[in-house]
């Protein structure tokens, strides 16, 4: 199927960018091949309807070709998993028509490069046990967002070392002193140009055994505040 794909064939679409990946290249190199990758498929339009259509042929369409994608490139694969089905996944089941509206056409677009904050240094996956601490500022109408230790840095979170805009966030939610439970809010993590916003610290986890073309990272978050985005 690959083989006869125009889409896969470097000489008829794609130029060189869809060539076989190459597991031996350094980090830094997978990284970017992956990212050209993704970003041909997004100015071909692959991605239109993904998350703003409903209907059998649009959810076919989708797995078939994430199967296609994740089979010619893991790494490939797993980044649009982050980007679609956890960051967009999650604004499509925890928001409202509000974050639909604001978020789901520009994620399509690649306008908005998201990831999925959930996991931390010192509980792993286990999102009841997550340290990160969002406080509701009435005064501002705002979340604010604090990362009170180490162990709550967010941990290992595909896309965030170099290239997500905005993370979805897991953090129990403080209101007047009472925890309110693990709320889901929108923390924007760096602007349109790549550069981190203010009290956003980032850092690399480094090279993997496999998946090198993901840039896994750790965020800390120091009193970042979120107007309106919490889910």
């Amino acid at each position: 199927m690959m083989s006869q794909s125009k889409l896969f064939n470097p000489g008829v679409r794609g130029g060189k960018v869809f060539v076989l990946p190459n597991y031996n290249q350094p980090m830094e190199q997978q990284r970017e091949i992956m990212l050209k990758r993704i970003d041909y498929l997004f100015d071909i339009g692959e991605f239109k309807g993904w998350l703003t259509e409903q209907g059998e042929e649009i959810e076919l369409k989708k797995f078939a070709s994430f199967e296609v994608f994740g089979t010619f490139d893991h790494s490939m694969g797993t980044m649009l998993a982050v980007h679609f089905f956890l960051w967009g996944g999650a604004v499509q089941v925890f928001g409202t028509k509000h974050h639909h509206d604001k978020w789901l056409r520009d994620t399509e677009t690649h306008v908005v490069k998201g990831c999925f904050a959930m996991s931390e240094l010192g509980h792993g996956s286990n999102v009841r046990g997550v340290e990160i601490v969002t406080t509701y500022d009435s005064n501002t109408q705002e979340f604010v967002i604090n990362t009170p230790c180490e162990s709550a840095q967010k941990f290992w979170i595909g896309e965030a070392a170099n290239h997500a805009t905005h993370a979805i966030v897991f953090s129990p939610l403080n209101i007047n002193g009472s925890n309110q439970g693990v709320h889901a809010f929108i923390a924007q993590i760096r602007d349109a140009d790549g550069y981190l916003c203010q009290n956003v610290w980032i850092a690399d986890c480094g090279r993997k055994i496999g998946l090198n073309g993901v840039d896994n990272g750790r965020i800390w978050f120091g009193n970042v505040y979120s107007r309106g985005f919490g889910m």
